[in-house]
């Protein structure tokens, strides 16, 4: 019966990249365990037959070795039809180091009956023929019409699926952009009004023809191009799409921020905020407007993720002056050069002053003259440390920024006449287990109290938890890792987060502005927390990758569990006691009014907190901290730490 080498190849090239990993290694193994039998038999001159169990075991153990080593170093990660020269170098030289440990253990062990010549040329040839193997391999596929792209040219085009055959999907089609780097294969949509249709030629396909596998292994990548592009349908499709295994795409909506894209077709990965798949509650214009039009806003640690953000909202409804303030030169400048250019482009009536103040907020002098010179209205406070780790490393600078800075910047906004103060806090600060949530927690205590004692500045704290997008956030870190191949790591297998994205915190921070009366902690909904370890796993998914488990050895990312970090808990509270909060009129934003602390008490104990910055006492920081925040848990790093004896500063 004559083989159809076509149709075989075609369904091998169809399997799942599992199983053509185990196909090569099962041909390695046979290859390689023929290639030394021939081998003892040329040296003795007859079909050889192994005397003994061990003998058999040993011969068993030279292919077993090389495709040990091929199986560690990722060696069955090179795909056959593109493998090229440096696949190939990469394979000689693992299959040579394999067949050394082989000859490493016959020494060990002995030869019996292994003759020492026909080892010898096992480790010359071996190489040779596994890079051969694959060689012919590739060449069968060429044969059957499963083209192997020749690397002096041109870069091959990715044959790639469209997911939305609306105006989105077919412009994108079309742009040159697209059409040079990529070849439609196919159209998705569900609308039963396009299946079945052509778009120049290409069919329009129904999204559950995704898993028909000679669909899937014709296409390298599938590109997300909606008409009705919001985060709800986005997550949906993304969702679906994600048991197939293939790179993701994104065509992002003309809304979203830029990014770095330099052209409107330009494409962006998946992102962890994809993922969150909140529906959008469109803001309260006039909320923002009552906070921020015609008026003098001042944004400190304004280079940071939110504090631009806020920036770039507070710009777009017409504010009279926006001063922005950090102590990073690189970032104050970006966010000041991107923000003076938007307004520029805007008519001269409707443009407000942007200026930048480089300067620590716990600098008193410059923050009461900036603040009188501009005759500042309104602050959002979001300079802080909020690394945790970090933070718990360094108690007595997280103490100083925190806490200390924000007590600083507070008194000097009563004095120069602010209207409204606004403190961005964070989830970390109810019960706190670490330096961080702690400082964080007092500085919401020293803002209730200046609330009640004076009524010219009305104090507010909005108290969210993690956004997508910030530096050093769960998300962009998953994605460097998976395209650096690995390891991704995480700290506990049932860690939880509460996410929102940084332009919908943004947002709610300036809309809770707006309805403050004074000693408020607003809490803004974040809806369900999230398992870290099922975001990773979508993450590795929609960027075309597998994970690799002891079921899966030959996975593209292995996850990896570091243990809790000094400071770290495995969820997030947003409420000290559930029983306080109340809604207000917009759907997403709560608050509450939070038990205080009795005067005396608050006074003594952040005077402790500034002797214990003088000092550099770490235990000292921690003692206040806890008299302060009753229900606060050091970590056992930070208690070790603190038991140290202090540095002294000589005078």
């Amino acid at each position: 019966m004559l083989i159809d080498f076509s149709s075989l190849a075609r369904s091998i090239v169809g399997l799942s990249r599992r199983s053509k990993r185990w196909i090569l290694a099962s041909a390695d193994f046979a290859l390689l365990f023929g290639l030394l039998w021939a081998m003892i038999s040329a040296r003795y001159w007859s079909p050889f037959i192994p005397n003994s169990m061990i003998t058999l075991l040993l011969m068993l153990a030279a292919p077993a070795c090389v495709v040990a080593m091929l199986l560690y170093w990722r060696g069955y990660h090179e795909v056959t039809r593109f493998i090229g020269v440096r696949g190939s170098s990469k394979l000689a030289a693992l299959v040579t180091v394999g067949a050394m440990l082989w000859i490493g253990m016959l020494l060990m062990v002995g030869q019996h009956g292994i003759p020492r010549s026909a080892a010898a040329l096992f480790v010359l040839f071996a190489p040779a023929a596994v890079v051969s193997f694959r060689s012919a391999a590739a060449g069968l596929l060429r044969w059957s019409g499963i083209a192997v792209p020749d690397r002096s040219r041109e870069k091959e085009k990715i044959p790639a699926a469209i997911y939305g055959a609306g105006k989105r999907g077919f412009e994108l089609s079309q742009s040159p952009t697209f059409r040079k780097t990529r070849t439609v294969v196919a159209f998705i949509d569900p609308s039963p009004g396009l299946v079945g249709r052509s778009i120049e030629g290409v069919r329009v396909l129904r999204p559950e023809r995704l898993m028909n596998s000679s669909l899937r292994t014709r296409i390298d990548e599938i590109v997300i191009a909606l008409d009705a592009d919001t985060p709800v349908e986005r997550h949906n499709v993304l969702r679906m799409l994600e048991p197939l295994n293939v790179r993701v795409r994104i065509l992002p909506d003309v809304t979203e921020n830029n990014g770095g894209r330099d052209h409107p077709w330009d494409l962006r990965g998946v992102e962890a905020r994809d993922l969150l798949g909140r529906g959008i509650v469109p803001p309260d214009t006039e909320l923002i407007r009552s906070t921020v039009a015609s008026k003098v806003i001042m944004v400190t640690g304004a280079g940071g993720t939110i504090g631009s953000e806020l920036a770039r909202q507070i710009t777009r409804f017409a504010p009279k002056a926006l001063i922005l303030v950090d102590h990073s030169e690189t970032a104050l400048f970006g966010i000041e050069q991107e923000l003076v250019d938007a307004v520029a482009k805007r008519d001269e009536a409707k443009r407000p002053e942007v200026s930048a103040e480089l300067s620590s907020v716990a600098n008193a002098s410059i923050m009461g003259d900036v603040m009188r010179k501009h005759g500042v209205e309104t602050i959002f406070h979001a300079a802080a440390f909020k690394h945790v780790p970090m933070v718990e490393r360094h108690p007595i600078a997280g103490a100083a920024n925190n806490l200390l800075a924000t007590q600083i910047l507070a008194n000097i906004a009563i004095d120069s006449g602010v209207k409204k103060f606004v403190l961005i806090s964070t989830d970390k600060a109810v019960r706190p287990t670490s330096v961080m949530g702690a400082t964080k927690r007092v500085a919401e205590l020293v803002l209730q109290d200046l609330a009640k004692r004076q009524s010219g500045t009305v104090f507010s704290c909005v108290r969210f938890g993690n956004v997508f997008g910030s530096s050093g956030s769960v998300g962009e870190r998953f994605a460097e890792q998976i395209r650096a191949g690995g390891p991704l790591t995480i700290t506990h297998p049932d860690m939880t987060r509460y996410f929102m994205s940084v332009g919908e915190a943004a947002g709610l921070v300036i809309q809770a502005a707006a309805m403050s009366n004074g000693g408020e902690t607003f809490l803004l909904d974040m809806g369900e927390p999230i398992k870290i370890v099922q975001l990773a796993r979508s993450m590795i998914r929609l960027m075309g990758r597998d994970e690799r488990t002891e079921e899966n050895p030959f996975g593209d990312v292995e996850i990896v569990y570091t243990g809790l970090r000094p400071g770290e808990k495995l969820s997030e509270d947003l409420l000290v006691d559930m029983k306080t909060a109340t809604g207000t009129c917009h759907p997403r934003i709560m608050t509450s009014i939070e038990p205080g602390i009795e005067r005396g008490l608050l006074e003594r104990e952040l005077g402790n907190i500034r002797r214990a910055v003088e000092m550099r006492d770490a235990g000292l920081v921690v003692a206040a901290l806890s008299a302060l925040v009753t229900d606060y848990q050091p970590s056992a790093a930070i208690i070790d730490q603190a038991r140290k004896p202090s540095v002294e500063i000589s005078h």
